[in-house]
């Protein structure tokens, strides 16, 4: 939102980035230039994630990262204090049968608040995956998102 853009245009600008407010997913960008694509706790909040996986899959050069991190659902399903926002809450395989259609065998870590060993607060989820080099299979996703969502349905 705007409150939002102009806190990060203030406290983090760089010659280097541009800052836009918009659709994620109908981002207006080249194709295939970006080595990295980052999207921090937005995933939750999107009611087709795969429309932002496949756009970010677009504009990723082969061999570019894509870096994203969500919440843990086991996690916050045990908190009473669901985040109302937030459309769909991934669990770890959740996220791989979301991400491995474009992006196969993605890193997930588990982070802790605090980031401490200990039960310090709310898990998130960081995935770390890697376009390949050389496509080997379609760029279907719509039958993995249909799954997810008739499991959360569940």
């Amino acid at each position: 939102d705007g409150p939002a853009l102009d806190y990060a245009r203030r406290y983090f600008d760089a010659g280097n980035i541009d800052w836009v407010q918009g659709d994620a997913a109908a981002l207006v960008t080249p194709e295939e230039g970006y080595d990295l694509f980052v999207a921090m706790e937005l995933l939750e909040h999107l009611e087709q994630p795969a429309r932002l996986l496949r756009r970010a899959h677009a504009m990723l050069e082969p061999g570019g990262a894509l870096v994203l991190s969500t919440p843990h659902a086991p996690s916050r399903r045990e908190d009473a204090g669901t985040n109302p926002y937030h459309v769909r809450e991934y669990t770890r395989t959740e996220l791989e049968e979301l991400m491995s259609p474009l992006f196969p065998q993605p890193a997930i870590y588990t982070l802790r608040e605090g980031g401490g060993g200990g039960d310090e607060g709310p898990l998130s989820q960081l995935v770390v995956a890697q376009k390949p080099h050389q496509e080997a299979w379609p760029h279907d996703t719509e039958h993995v998102e249909t799954r997810c969502r008739e499991r959360s349905r569940a």
